[in-house]
């Protein structure tokens, strides 16, 4: 959800540009499509394409579902709003979808060290919105299969580390801005979850992958590191 409350392009000046003006300056981006981009359109297909294709494709220069290489990591970028909110608009990701068999090759044919995936509807979350099964049916045997290491998600206003599951770490960081979800009751497999506005940092080497939520005030809530053999 780049930008609140359906994604519109006259938004993007004082809700984007404005806001990460010194950072778009020196970084470059790579957003993962929510359902608030598709203006929230569940089944108005027409309305959630425009509202993609027109607004949020034209911004971003990404498209839906997409992949690239940062050193020894491999990123993809993924578009879980079809079957994990039901944006008829949105790309399925289900057995027998193009997204799916997509992901598919690309993660079987990347030599990356460390794989990385990210997404809008979580795929494991405890909080409002809660997780999706579907998602987790489409999705979890990929990401065991080809070793992803961590998935990080959006959707529920909070923070939440899962414990790793199947090899992978889900971490739900969405802490960007908008009104935070309130605190709710941890699944077992959650390691730490609290609502607070904030962003992940990540430091990547050969062996190590260290990630730091840091609140808006600067504090260090929750720190891990996931380590490979060498």
């Amino acid at each position: 959800d780049i930008v609140y409350p359906r994604g519109k392009d006259e938004d993007y000046g004082p809700r984007y540009f404005a806001p990460y003006a010194d950072l778009l300056a020196r970084v470059p981006f790579f957003p993962a499509v929510g359902n608030h981009d598709y203006g929230n359109h569940k089944f108005q297909t027409a309305r959630g394409e425009k509202r993609f294709k027109k607004h949020y494709a034209v911004i971003h220069q990404r498209p839906a579902y997409y992949s690239f290489d940062a050193g020894d990591a491999h990123f993809i970028s993924r578009d879980t709003n079809h079957e994990g909110f039901g944006i008829n608009a949105a790309a399925p990701i289900g057995e027998g979808s193009a997204q799916r068999l997509w992901l598919e090759r690309d993660l079987a044919a990347s030599p990356a060290r460390w794989k990385i995936v990210f997404l809008h509807v979580q795929l494991y979350s405890s909080n409002t919105h809660g997780d999706h099964a579907a998602l987790r049916r489409s999705l979890e045997p990929l990401f065991t299969r080809h070793g992803v290491d961590l998935a990080l998600q959006g959707h529920n206003h909070w923070y939440e580390r899962s414990k790793p599951i199947s090899g992978v770490v889900y971490v739900t960081a969405g802490t960007g801005g908008a009104g935070l979800h309130d605190e709710s009751d941890r699944e077992p497999w959650s390691q730490i979850a609290f609502p607070a506005h904030g962003f992940v940092g990540a430091t990547l080497s050969d062996a190590e992958l260290t990630l730091e939520m840091i609140d808006d005030d600067g504090r260090v809530r929750d720190h891990f590191v996931l380590k490979k053999p060498r």
